[in-house]
């Protein structure tokens, strides 16, 4: 049976994320570009062809509060399925997930980042979009500058390759 389950209170140290025994699978269709004549033709089998996918299998791992776990690999090896497994968006086909606090997702660098706005605002934005409340964004609004402060670099830095790219 799989699960995962969501605890409000930690400390440093402290389990963060438990994951046990996870496996995720799921069926896809093996007809990349269906095309009018293909469907015409699977109408007649009643069915179409697919193929079992094993996205995750027997993954075990625990991550402590205050450490950072960095997730690499090639593409379709499974590391958006395992993210998303341990935010709630895809429940595993098998073994349990265990997640100490909360859980937001950024699946992408520069999420939220909007560079028409001050960098008040996206810190607003962003702490709004983790699901925290204006007080306590207001209340670590000092730590939360201090900390994105390399990240909004980075991304401005990003953002000002990408543009020097494109017009290159």
């Amino acid at each position: 049976m799989s699960s995962l389950s969501v605890s409000n209170s930690h400390l440093t140290n402290e389990l963060a994320v438990s994951i046990r025994g996870v496996g995720l699978t799921y069926t896809t269709s093996i007809d990349k570009k269906p095309t009018l004549k293909s469907r015409v033709k699977s109408l007649g089998r009643g069915t179409k062809q697919t193929r079992v996918v094993r996205a995750l299998d027997d993954i075990n791992l625990d991550v402590q509060y205050g450490h950072v776990l960095g997730v690499i690999g090639t593409n379709g090896a499974g590391k958006s399925s395992l993210m998303r497994c341990v935010a709630g968006i895809l429940p595993p086909s098998q073994g349990r997930i265990e997640v100490y606090g909360t859980v937001s997702t950024l699946l992408a660098l520069g999420v939220g980042f909007n560079p028409s706005m001050s960098g008040r605002d996206n810190v607003f934005l962003g702490g709004l979009a983790a699901g925290m409340s204006r007080e306590e964004i207001d209340g670590n609004f000092d730590e939360i500058a201090e900390f994105s402060e390399l990240a909004m670099r980075s991304m401005l830095q990003c953002a000002l390759i990408h543009q020097e790219c494109m017009h290159a």
